[in-house]
């Protein structure tokens, strides 16, 4: 079935002409390819060693029978390491370091296109026209017609003009309008299968039309399932998806008539030009040469257009030398919060070798403002800091010092700065989709090593407070409160720190006594906000409380705006907006929050980022209190709560808008303020530090696709579970959630933050008086655990469950609530 394939991928193999071995990266140069053997030489080899072509081909076959190959299912032990590493070559194999397994990545139908090209793009010239509201297709359409609309409406979902529930994005759309084919291509060449697809035609020269088509049907019976995943794609529809896809490519001009690429992805594009034209260049006039002008404007630009590139967070430079030609020239990506120059701190940057003949992509540091000593501190620091293992790039990321440059004192002085580098050949780069990924990785790397260590200080001074990293941050707060005897776990306090900077409105719930007013207080106190300068306020809520008026401020009988105290700390915090300011709201649910608080919610919906800051809209009308009043972007808003007969319960609309923390554990046996390690000295924390940097999804798409999927993927199981009690989640919560995710990447892993994340946001919603509400726990329960809830699990049954639960906090919130639920009849999140 697949016999055109194989023939294709093996030629595909021998076209190689290097590879580095899975484990240890060890080099195996590709000599020659005969008739019957691979020649390979490896570095610390005499000669060369023959592989055999039928070897390789065997364990291909077994490859793409079996869908998975390890070393021990090899027949032709002889070389084993150097076959697999060979076989991970295809681009659509992975490797996976942790159980030492090759393995074939596999997409499902939807990720081919459903639709001939020219009707997809009519559909979408539609959607912009506003003829279709993509979201409610089934009110405006019917029969075939419905069905070849909702056929496109996926081929736009699956380009990245629609979200997963068909909202338009916008900032694509907006590209789409002023340039259409390149947008267009943009889109194709970010899609993983149509790169491969590309990949392959690029290296089908000299077969048939025919052929190079039997080849991509083939492909897609060979890694794409079906949408459940059940099945692989059977013949038939392998061959319309293909020809649709053919019909895409061709549509914006990618491939012509005969299938052949026509134009090449704008990354390898810009490493070829320099690698082909930089010797003939050096050698002709220097002021306003052609090339160079490229690599100092063009070539930035190109790699900021890439989606994952955020251009708010990263310079990109580009040299060929001052005044002179380089020997080494360079394109550089640096962390505006890092350096702004190459010459000191740490950054990514292209290396082009003084021969032309490799470029590598490195992680390494300025030299010219660091001294030797540091540069090797440093270097070794980020090669232990740093797991390299679990990025899937085209070749493994290096941590030797066995790249090569040249001879020059800047060639070696750029080798000495390199902590981690992937390497290039002129005459083997990968695919533009492969180099893409490795820039994502090791972007990821480089967003990682930021985010986990303290600005660099090279003269030794003193480390100032802007350069902490979040760890640091936190653990000051920790320690801080510490040191003032209250004792919350340090996992907490990075918690409520999360919280806050996801949505500057927080709930902390919890029996009477256990400090949830004290440690906000003291949270605030630690980076420099307390009572004395007027940053932090604590406003007693009244019963009697029934409108805003009382919060927000009235007109008296004189006509004369009289402020309430949220407006008094609200007009400090505007005229101080680079330091944060908490208003702690003490017993909230004394009154009804929505009957006092719901003007002020609403307007927190209002936020935007506008002009390099987050605005909103009023929060009185402006003929009322005398003038504009918003909500500053530094000023963050916690409610204390108690669950009692004195009390009110929440609606879903305060619950939606907040992350509800639960402060119940009391450790009266902890005297930390004797312990004088505990630092008690206050920060001054600038308020950037937790001001968020999204408030729309789509804005943050681009660059955490994989983990926004991820957690969306775990909402819609969620939502199917929680539609019998109309509990499920909307698409606020959904957004927060996927904040919080991405805000808390380098602080807890995505199990630990979706944890608290189903604790505080959908945990707080459920109540359960029936007998289908409890079986809706229960199901919640088995999410959490994959584990079925049994009413007479032992006590050491339950804790084994639940210490092996997937979600731990929330696992063992519903437990409760369904153990009360047994003896009352009735539970909900607010019972203790």
């Amino acid at each position: 079935m697949i016999y055109l394939l194989k023939h294709f991928l093996l030629n595909y193999l021998k076209n190689i002409i290097k590879v580095h071995t899975l484990i240890n990266g060890k080099a195996n140069q590709i000599t020659a390819v005969d008739q019957e053997h691979f020649h390979v030489k490896t570095d610390n080899s005499i000669g060369t060693e023959k592989i055999p072509i039928e070897a390789v081909e065997t364990e291909l076959t077994y490859l793409l029978d079996n869908r998975s190959i390890q070393k021990e299912d090899l027949s032709f032990q002889f070389r084993s390491s150097f076959i697999l590493a060979l076989l991970n070559q295809l681009p659509f194999v992975r490797f996976d370091r942790s159980t030492k397994t090759l393995y074939i990545e596999e997409f499902k139908t939807d990720q081919l296109p459903y639709e001939q090209f020219h009707k997809t793009m009519k559909f979408l010239d539609e959607v912009i026209d506003g003829q279709y509201d993509p979201t409610q297709l089934n009110q405006q359409l019917e029969g075939n017609e419905y069905q070849f609309k909702t056929n496109a409406r996926q081929d736009l979902r699956m380009l990245g003009f629609l979200s997963e529930s068909n909202e338009m994005n916008e900032s694509i759309i907006q590209q789409y309008k002023s340039s259409s084919n390149q947008t267009l291509v943009k889109q194709i060449n970010k899609h993983p299968y149509f790169a491969i697809v590309l990949e392959f035609l690029d290296r089908m020269n000299g077969y048939s039309v025919r052929e190079k088509k039997q080849v991509l049907v083939e492909l897609a019976m060979t890694i794409v399932r079906n949408s459940r995943g059940e099945n692989l794609m059977k013949e038939s529809v392998a061959k319309k998806r293909t020809t649709n896809l053919i019909y895409y490519l061709k549509g914006v001009g990618l491939v012509d008539e005969q299938l052949n690429v026509t134009s090449e992805g704008e990354l390898r594009t810009l490493l070829e030009k320099v690698l082909s034209e930089y010797i003939t260049e050096r050698n002709s006039f220097f002021k306003e040469n052609p090339l160079g002008q490229y690599v100092r404007g063009q070539a930035p630009e190109i790699i900021k257009s890439l989606g994952f590139v955020d251009r708010n967070q990263y310079n990109v430079k580009g040299s060929v030398g001052q005044g002179n030609w380089a020997q080494v020239p360079w394109i550089s990506i640096l962390d505006k919060s890092v350096t702004a120059s190459t010459q000191e701190g740490y950054y990514l940057v292209y290396l082009f070798s003084e021969d032309m003949e490799k470029v590598y992509l490195s992680f390494a540091q300025g030299i010219t403002n660091t001294p030797k000593h540091k540069i090797e501190e440093i270097r070794e620091d980020i090669r232990q800091t740093i797991n390299t293992d679990k990025y899937y790039t085209s070749s493994p990321i290096r941590k030797d010092n066995n790249i090569y440059l040249g001879n020059g004192d800047k060639a070696k002085g750029y080798v000495e700065s390199t902590a981690l580098y992937i390497e290039y050949e002129k005459d083997n780069l990968p695919s533009e989709f492969m180099l893409q990924q490795d820039l994502e990785a090791m972007l990821d790397i480089y967003q990682y090593y930021t985010a986990s260590k303290s600005q660099v200080e090279y003269e030794d001074q003193a480390i100032e407070v802007e350069g902490w990293s979040e760890e640091k941050v936190i653990d000051h707060i920790h320690s801080y409160i510490e040191g003032k005897g209250f004792f919350y776990k340090k996992e907490d306090v990075k918690n409520l720190f999360l919280s806050l900077r996801t949505k500057p409105f927080v709930i902390l719930s919890g029996i009477s006594g256990t400090g949830k007013t004290k440690v906000m207080e003291l949270f605030a106190e630690s980076i420099g906000a307390n009572e004395d300068n007027n940053r932090f306020s604590l406003i007693p809520v009244r019963p009697d409380w029934s409108d805003s008026s009382d919060l927000l401020g009235y007109v008296d009988i004189k006509g004369e705006f009289q402020t309430g105290p949220l407006t008094q700390v609200i007009e400090r915090a505007h005229e101080d907006k680079g330091k944060p300011y908490f208003v702690v709201l003490d017993e909230m649910n004394l009154a009804r929050v929505e009957y006092y608080f719901s003007d002020f919610l609403s307007v927190i919906e209002s936020r935007k980022w506008r002009d390099g800051e987050i605005k909103t809209s009023l929060i009185l009308p402006e003929e009322q209190s005398g003038k504009r009043l918003t909500i500053p972007p530094n000023l963050y808003i916690v409610g204390t709560v108690n669950m009692d007969e004195t009390t009110h319960p929440f609606s879903k609309k305060v619950l939606d808008r907040a992350n509800t923390i639960e402060f119940n554990d009391v450790h009266l046996d902890h005297f930390g303020f004797i312990d004088t390690s505990g630092s008690l000295e206050m920060i001054e924390l600038p308020n950037d530090r937790m001001t968020p940097q999204y408030l729309n999804l789509k804005d943050a798409f681009a660059k955490h696709e994989d983990l926004i999927r991820e957690v969306t993927n775990e909402l819609v199981q969620l939502n199917k579970i929680l539609e019998p009690l109309q509990a499920h989640v909307g698409y606020r919560v959904r957004d927060e959630v996927c904040f919080y995710l991405i805000y808390s990447r380098y602080l807890l892993s995505v199990n630990e933050a979706l944890d608290y994340q189903i604790l505080q946001k959908i945990l707080p919603r459920l109540t359960a008086s029936h007998g289908q509400a409890f079986d809706v726990l229960k199901n919640v329960f088995e999410f959490c655990t994959n584990h079925v809830y049994e009413e007479d699990m032992t006590y050491e049954q339950k804790e084994d469950v639940l210490e092996r639960a997937r979600f731990k906090k929330s696992a063992r919130k519903v437990y409760e609530m369904l153990q009360r639920g047994e003896v009352d009849g009735f539970t909900s999140f607010w019972m203790g």
